[in-house]
């Protein structure tokens, strides 16, 4: 084994099925794995088409992302556990919900993005989990619908 184990997430975490469940493809198509060495190819399927906004956690889709986010993070633990490292790619933030729920012991992340992600039930405009990833995965927002480890990240100064 040389290469990643490369899973594809096709997320969209508004339900609407917008262009952002899309981006695993246009990522293969623009020749991805010309660029990065792969060693197997996993599909998640995890799509979310309800766009209903939940009213208990003000989250969009609370069954469709809990059911995308068990499959992420399966697909995720399937990799570690035959020694490929994971490469998940997907043009939703809600994506981090899954990965952070199969990593093991602390893990750490860098996140570069175009809005904050730390947004909760009460401020996020849209209900998106990927107004809140960040909030979920630090315990400021609704709890990780799909685990019961949350939060998972310590925010630092």
């Amino acid at each position: 084994m040389t290469g990643f184990a490369l899973i594809y997430a096709p997320l969209d975490s508004s339900g609407t099925g917008r262009g952002e469940e899309r981006a695993p493809q246009a990522l293969w198509e623009a020749g991805l794995l010309d660029a990065v060495p792969v060693d197997s190819v996993g599909d998640t399927r995890a799509l979310i088409r309800d766009s209903r906004r939940d009213p208990e956690t003000g989250v969009i889709g609370v069954g469709d992302l809990r059911r995308a986010g068990e499959a992420v993070a399966a697909a995720v633990s399937g990799a570690l556990a035959s020694g490929w490292p994971p490469l998940v790619i997907g043009g939703d933030c809600s994506i981090l919900l899954g990965i952070f729920a199969a990593l093991p012991g602390d893990a750490a992340l860098w996140f570069v993005d175009g809005h904050a992600d730390f947004l909760d039930d009460a401020t996020s405009p849209s209900g998106e989990a990927a107004d809140m990833e960040l909030g979920m995965l630090t315990g400021h927002a609704p709890g990780v619908p799909f685990t019961a480890e949350a939060p998972r990240l310590r925010p630092r100064p």
